[in-house]
């Protein structure tokens, strides 16, 4: 187009048979539910090397798909989307120990990456924003337009890996503190159980008493 990319959302071709002309070229974009899953090294607060698989799922507005085009292009899910989340959970995994990581933490560390991602994606989108990109009259209209383009929707931690030596060190760990708790458990039953034998043999020694005073030599 004379214009350029079209970037008003009332001009965008909806979903039906349209006619194109031959000097315009038509890009298509999915405004549906789609998914990306990857693997991202990071490194635990401890020191320990982590490789998390993360799948993201996400979503385009429809009414933020041309400037999205026209400032990111088609390969968005490589240039923006991706490299954000991977530093995201990368610095995100930074703050747990190994053990956190791999064993109690899991549900939090995924939980920040999503919510930090959606803060990191929306700003990177409205810093490559340009109005002076565009030869449109109004470009400054949808400034706006550009930080909300991807939505994340969440992201799951499919799996974590360890070097096998601190994975099996932390089930060592963890199987000592269940044993541990078994015989703390053992030591109360028994505890429990002396009192219980103390009280029955009072209670017969009571009844020795009570039935040797009643009865003549």
């Amino acid at each position: 187009l004379p214009a350029g990319t079209v970037l008003d959302p009332n001009e965008i071709r909806h979903e039906g048979l349209h006619f194109i002309w031959p000097w315009d070229k038509l890009y298509i974009y999915s405004v549906r539910l789609q998914s990306s899953t990857q693997k991202f090294n990071a490194i635990s607060k401890d020191g320990v090397f982590v490789t998390a698989e993360i799948t993201i799922r996400y979503q385009l507005r429809f009414d933020s798909v041309a400037v999205l085009h026209q400032f990111v292009g088609p390969q968005y899910l490589n240039t923006v989307l991706i490299p954000e989340v991977g530093s995201v959970a990368r610095a995100v995994i930074a703050g747990y120990s190994a053990e956190e990581v791999y064993s109690t933490d899991r549900p939090a560390i995924q939980k920040g990456i999503a919510e930090d991602s959606r803060t990191s994606i929306e700003k990177r989108l409205g810093d490559l924003f340009q109005s002076s990109a565009s030869i449109q009259e109004t470009p400054a209209n949808f400034a706006d337009l550009l930080p909300q383009a991807i939505q994340i929707v969440d992201t799951p931690v499919l799996t974590i890996d360890l070097p096998t030596a601190i994975v099996t060190a932390i089930n060592e760990k963890i199987e000592q503190f269940y044993k541990i708790k078994e015989y703390q458990f053992r030591a109360l039953r028994e505890a429990e159980e002396s009192k219980r034998k103390q009280i029955e043999a009072n209670g017969i020694a009571a009844f020795q008493k009570t039935v040797a005073e009643g009865i003549s030599p």
